[in-house]
């Protein structure tokens, strides 16, 4: 029996030494593992696609040259403009292995752009004259190659009638083409600009309207009245007077180089402005830009010490909008000159137009024209805007409707945008009427052209005044801010509010305000009354 028992050891033992033996001999029966891989490069996007081409392989590594790495069979790169060592690790189940490599070489994939000088429509009457503004070429790799600019389409003749499409393409030295840029000249019959009538440097009547060349010190002395801070200032043919923003025949331009802080405005008065009776300043502006930064300044000639400075972005790429900067009663007759800072702490080059300079009253917040006295009983005035935009501040995106209507002739029209703000006021009107802690009614009318969208907001806000430029501020009444159904015939809308309970709160009267934000809906408002609850 001890026999037998040594006799199975003897034979287990056996069956082990043969089972490592074979373990052992495991790599040398497997085939040889090889590693290998092409790839293809698509020359517009610098994207490289992979192959693999391994045998006798399992498990894959992949360096790429850049730091980075995969373990897919088939990776895609994309790489940027240069040279890469890519390494390829092939694996087998037991852990053999093989590396392959190459050199892969991107060449230049980025396509230069191409940039706009001015507006890229431009009107001009027949028979005037025309230069074009031309383009700037900027690539990453090749840096500014704006001399290799090729401009075609169109010869524009200015004695001839017509649509004119100028065109703009560049190369880099890679080879790949910049999107084309156009710009449309359009030489229209006759001269639809209309011309200034008035221009006014004194303080009390200020209304830079470029009827004529002010002149610059640059051009004529130091004794005129309008004074560049920098030497791109021209007066020139409005851009584009086919809108219902600006349709004056003359403007300014001023060149903001690349890098550069700002390009300024400085202008002189005889006398210091009056600010009681003006709430600030208004100024049209042509930007090829949304969020240009304008600063405007007001300071003491003698003294630049005394200043304020208020800064309105821009809300138009390539269109005309009208800027108000308001100032506090507080500053009457501190300052006789006006400093504008257009790109202000904005480093990219600019081309900017502007025009029509001017002070607005502060009963009704301007908007042109004399404000007429309010309805018997009511404390608004021009509620039915019979007037035109008299006593209103009207913004981008609102204007005078003279085609829709609820009675009479005229109504306020706001178009909206999607992801912004578009609204009109009335400021600071009822000023020693308007009594604290007194309940007021507002009403007004209005119709939406289609439906209003998801996620927009309509507005209407009342505000108890301060006193102007004091200490006390605004206090908020807030009429509705909500999404809201607004019917496409004509409904009145109703709200009332209750002043602030102390009177320095209603020293500077009420304001109202109208807004839509985040809708594409046009609406239209008319006769907009607010009086006394009964």
């Amino acid at each position: 029996m001890k026999q037998l028992i040594k006799k199975v050891k003897q034979i287990s033992m056996l069956l082990l030494v043969i089972s490592f033996i074979g373990c052992e001999n495991d790599d040398v029966l497997l085939p040889e593992v090889i590693s290998s891989f092409t790839y293809t490069i698509n020359a517009d996007t610098g994207t490289v696609t992979f192959i693999n081409t391994s045998v006798n392989a399992r498990n894959y590594f992949w360096t790429f040259g850049d730091g980075t790495s995969s373990t897919d069979i088939n990776p895609i790169k994309t790489y940027s403009t240069g040279e890469y060592k890519v390494t390829l690790k092939a694996i087998n189940v037991a852990g053999a292995s093989d590396t392959s490599e190459d050199i892969i070489v991107i060449s230049d994939v980025g396509a230069p752009v191409i940039t706009l000088i001015g507006s890229a429509t431009i009107n001009i009457a027949i028979g005037g004259t025309f230069t074009d503004p031309g383009a700037t070429a900027a690539d990453d790799e090749d840096g500014d190659i704006t001399a290799n600019i090729v401009v075609g389409g169109d010869a524009v003749d200015v004695n001839t009638a017509g649509t004119y499409i100028i065109t703009y393409n560049v190369s880099d030295a890679a080879g790949n083409a910049a999107t084309q840029r156009t710009r449309t000249v359009i030489v229209n019959e006759a001269d639809p600009c209309v011309a200034d009538t008035a221009q006014s440097f004194a303080a009390s009547s200020f209304n830079i309207s470029f009827k004529t060349d002010p002149g610059t010190t640059e051009t004529v002395g130091e004794t005129d009245k309008l004074l560049l801070g920098e030497v791109g200032y021209e007066y020139l043919d409005n851009p584009d007077f086919d809108n219902a923003v600006n349709s004056s025949c003359k403007v300014a331009k001023i060149d903001k180089a690349a890098g550069a802080n700002y390009a300024n405005v400085q202008i002189f008065t005889a006398d210091k402005f009056n600010l009681t009776d003006n709430a600030g300043f208004k100024l049209k502006i042509f930007s090829p830009n949304v969020g240009t930064k304008v600063l405007f300044k007001l300071e003491d000639t003698n003294n630049g010490g005394i200043n304020n400075q208020v800064s309105q972005l821009t809300t138009i790429a390539n269109g005309w909008e009208e800027l108000t900067f308001d100032f506090p009663e507080s500053d009457t007759n501190k300052f006789d000159r006006i400093i504008i800072f257009f790109g202000f702490e904005q480093g990219d080059a600019l081309t900017i137009h502007f025009d029509e300079l001017k002070t607005y009253t502060r009963t009704g917040g301007g908007g042109g024209g004399d404000c007429p006295a309010p309805p018997a009983g009511e404390l608004l005035s021009n509620g039915d805007f019979e007037a035109g935009e008299s006593c209103w501040q009207f913004f981008a995106g609102t204007s005078i409707s003279t085609t829709v209507n609820n009675g009479g002739s005229n109504s306020a029209e706001m178009q909206g945008a999607t992801g912004v703000a578009v609204n009109f006021k009335q400021e600071r009107f009822a000023i020693g009427v308007v009594q604290p802690n007194t309940s007021y009614t507002v009403s007004f009318d209005i119709i939406a052209d289609g439906p209003f969208g998801d996620g927009g907001v309509f507005k209407a806000f009342a505000f108890s005044e301060g006193a102007d430029g004091g200490s006390v501020p605004a206090t908020l009444h807030t009429l509705t801010d909500s999404t809201t159904s607004l019917a496409t015939t004509w409904e009145t809308k109703t709200y009332t509010f209750t002043t602030a309970a102390n009177a320095n709160q209603v020293e500077g009267g009420i304001s109202f305000l109208l807004e839509i934000v985040n809708s594409s809906a046009k609406l239209n408002v008319d006769n907009v009354v607010i009086k006394k609850t009964p």
